[in-house]
C-alpha cells in the first residue's frame, strides 16, 4: 500500500512538472494571453477582468494591450482605472464595440471622442460572447452607471450575432457566474486558456453553417419578428438604465454578408457539412435581404426615441460607393464578422460628422 502511494505521488509529480514546463514554454513562445480573457460575472454577464492590464496575442497581428477599470470597461493605457466617467464617451456593446484586435486609440470611440471632445476619457463597457439580453442585464445591475455623466453614449447592437445568441440563449440556462477556480485559471493559466479555446472551437464545429444566422433558417418570418421585438425591448431597457448623455447613438452592426453577400463564403472552412453550406451559399443574396428587412424593422421601432440610429451597413455601403477601390474585405476581417481598423475609421467619421452637424 505504501509503495502504491509513493508511485501515485511520483506520477503526480511528473505530471505537475510536465504541466509546469508547458506553461513556461507557452509564456515564452507567445507574448501575452492567447485571447481576450473574459469570465461570467456574479450577475452571469460576460465581462473583461476588472482592473486588468494584459497583453493579448492574435494569430494574424501584433499583440495588443487591453487595460480595464474597476467595472471592467476597456480604457486608454494612460487612463486612471479608478476615475469615474464625468465627460467624454461611454460605449456599451460586444466585441465589435470593444475593438477586437485593435489598439485602444484605433477604436471608433477613441477616434470620434478625440475629434469631438479632445482629450476627454473613453470607456468601452464591452465583452466578447455577449448579446443585448445579457448587456441590458449587465447595464441595469451596474451601480457605477449612476455616477457617470458622459457627453456621448453609444450602444452597439450587433445584428450579426446578437439575434442568434438571444435565440440560442433562450434554450440554455443563463446567468450562471464562473466558479472562482475557472475565473483564476482562465486568467492565469495559458494551458487552461487554450483548452477553453479548443472547447469553444469544438462547439463551433457542430454548427453546419457558422457565419450564417440560424434565425434565418430555424425560425419562421413571424418568429423572427418576435425575436426582433425582444431585441428592441432589451435595447430600450439598456438605454433606460444607461447614464444620461446630451448625445445618444444606437449603432446597428450588420451581418458582414449584408454589406456584401460574398462575405458569407469565408465561413466555408468552418462548416461541418460543405454540401449544406454550398446550398445556403447559393442563397446568400436572399439571406442578406432577409437581414436587411429585420434591420429596417428594428430601426423603425426607434423613430420616436431620443436616440440617433446608425446603420453601419448603410455607412459601409456608402463609403464603398465613394471609394471604388475599397472592398468589403477591407472593412470586415477575413475570417470573422469583426470590423477592421478601416471599419472603425469609417464609423468614427460618421459619428463625428453627425455630432458636429448637430451642434451647428
Amino acid at each position: 500500500m505504501a509503495r502504491a502511494g509513493k508511485l501515485i505521488l511520483y506520477v503526480l509529480g511528473i505530471v505537475a512538472s510536465v504541466l509546469l514546463l508547458v506553461e513556461v514554454a507557452l509564456r515564452l513562445i507567445t507574448p501575452g494571453v492567447p485571447t481576450i480573457p473574459f469570465y461570467y460575472q456574479e450577475n452571469g454577464v460576460p465581462g473583461l477582468y476588472r482592473n486588468d492590464d494584459v497583453l493579448v496575442s492574435f494569430p494574424d497581428r501584433p499583440a495588443i494591450n487591453y487595460k480595464t477599470n474597476r467595472i471592467g470597461a476597456r480604457i486608454a493605457d494612460s487612463a486612471n482605472p479608478n476615475a469615474a466617467l464625468k465627460s467624454g464617451t461611454l460605449v456599451i456593446g460586444d466585441s465589435q464595440a470593444l475593438g477586437y484586435g485593435l489598439a485602444f486609440e484605433d477604436t471608433f470611440a477613441a477616434q470620434a471622442t478625440k475629434q469631438l471632445y479632445g482629450d476627454s476619457p473613453v470607456q468601452l463597457l464591452a465583452s466578447p460572447s455577449t448579446d443585448m439580453e445579457l448587456l441590458s442585464h449587465g447595464v441595469c445591475t451596474e451601480p457605477m452607471m449612476k455616477e457617470m455623466t458622459p457627453d456621448l453614449l453609444v450602444l452597439v447592437a450587433n445584428l450579426g450575432n446578437d439575434l442568434d445568441e438571444m435565440y440560442l440563449g433562450g434554450r440554455t440556462q443563463r446567468g450562471i457566474a464562473s466558479t472562482p477556480v475557472h475565473k483564476t485559471l482562465l486568467r492565469n493559466s495559458r494551458i487552461y486558456m487554450r483548452l477553453t479555446i479548443a472547447q469553444s472551437r469544438q462547439a463551433l464545429a457542430t454548427h453546419v453553417l457558422p457565419g450564417v444566422n440560424p434565425v434565418l433558417y430555424n425560425l419562421t418570418p413571424g418568429e423572427r419578428v418576435t425575436l426582433a421585438d425582444e431585441m428592441v425591448a432589451r435595447i430600450k431597457t439598456a438605454l433606460a438604465c444607461a447614464p444620461d448623455a446630451p448625445a445618444r447613438i444606437l449603432v446597428l452592426m450588420p451581418s458582414d454578408f449584408q454589406v456584401n453577400p460574398d462575405e458569407l463564403l469565408k465561413y466555408r472552412t468552418f462548416s461541418s457539412n460543405p454540401a449544406v453550406f454550398d446550398d445556403w451559399a447559393n442563397r446568400r443574396t436572399e439571406l442578406a435581404r432577409m437581414m436587411d428587412v429585420l434591420e429596417r424593422y428594428i430601426t423603425a421601432r426607434f423613430t420616436s426615441e431620443a436616440v440617433t440610429v446608425f446603420s453601419f451597413r448603410q455607412i459601409a455601403q456608402d463609403y464603398k460607393a465613394k471609394n471604388q477601390s475599397v472592398q468589403s474585405n477591407d472593412i470586415f476581417e477575413p475570417s470573422s464578422h469583426h470590423i477592421t481598423k478601416l471599419g472603425h475609421d469609417v464609423l468614427a467619421a460618421a459619428i463625428t460628422r453627425s455630432q458636429k452637424g448637430a451642434s451647428q
